[in-house]
């Protein structure tokens, strides 16, 4: 009987450890060196794919995109998750362009992703030598097109990009950042309706707390990223039939 359930455990530990390895095969395969070239001052730890730890594979299993703002709420989002969901995370630089849309249809096939909460490293296709003024909503349409080709099932949830304050001035708003932050919002906004997405308005919450801000244009202090990871928490559970 021991012997049995030896094997028994044993082969469950290499399945789990497999079903990660996909998700990390895939990484290997489409994360090149760009995503190191690209990630300049936005950077927040390292960048990639980061399996779920699967402990019950009864459980969805959901991805969570984003640039370095998903590396303020991403770890927290999924302990508020603990027991409801399996939580793949894949952290990118990469702002939309033919290439992400390449990288994201690769990313979402991995697994039978019942969810995709997404920002679209929003914070990183704000210059207008990456996204050409005027261009983000053309390009968004190619980005969500893959995606919804690649997970047909999933439900999506787009996390607005979050405002822009002005360096070592919490509280006080970049103006012409956030204009372009603005302008990106705004492109996608036709989009909700074909593409029957959700949404996360990571901006407006962040426009009511300024002041939270991190000090370093783009990221917010420990209070304010524990609002995001509130609104994220609960942004996936309405959607979900949960246990």
């Amino acid at each position: 009987m021991n012997k049995k359930i030896t094997i028994s455990l044993a082969a469950c530990i290499v399945a789990t450890s497999l079903n990660a390895q996909t998700v990390t095969n895939v990484q290997a395969n489409v994360e090149k060196k760009g995503d190191k070239q690209l990630s300049g001052q936005h950077a927040i730890g390292g960048w990639g794919v980061q399996p779920a730890i699967i402990t019950d594979s009864t459980l969805p299993r959901i991805l969570l995109i984003g640039d370095s703002m998903l590396g303020q709420y991403g770890s927290e989002v999924v302990k508020g998750l603990t027991g409801l969901v399996n939580v793949d995370r894949w952290k990118t630089p990469q702002y939309v362009s033919d290439n992400l849309v390449v990288k994201v249809a690769q990313i979402v096939s991995a697994q039978p992703y019942q969810l995709i909460h997404f920002n679209e490293s929003g914070l990183h296709s704000l210059s207008n030598d990456r996204v050409p003024q005027g261009e983000y909503g053309k390009y968004m349409d190619k980005y969500l097109k893959a995606m919804k080709k690649a997970a047909p099932n999933a439900i999506l949830i787009w996390a607005k990009t979050t405002p822009v304050t002005v360096k070592d001035k919490p509280g006080v708003l970049d103006d012409t950042l956030t204009n372009v932050v603005v302008e990106h919002n705004t492109a996608v906004e036709p989009l909700i309706k074909p593409y029957n997405l959700h949404v996360d308005d990571l901006y407006t919450l962040m426009m009511g707390h300024l002041d939270m801000a991190k000090g370093d244009k783009w990221h917010w202090n420990n209070i304010g990223a524990k609002l995001m990871v509130q609104s994220v928490v609960e942004s996936i559970k309405k959607e979900l039939p949960l246990k």
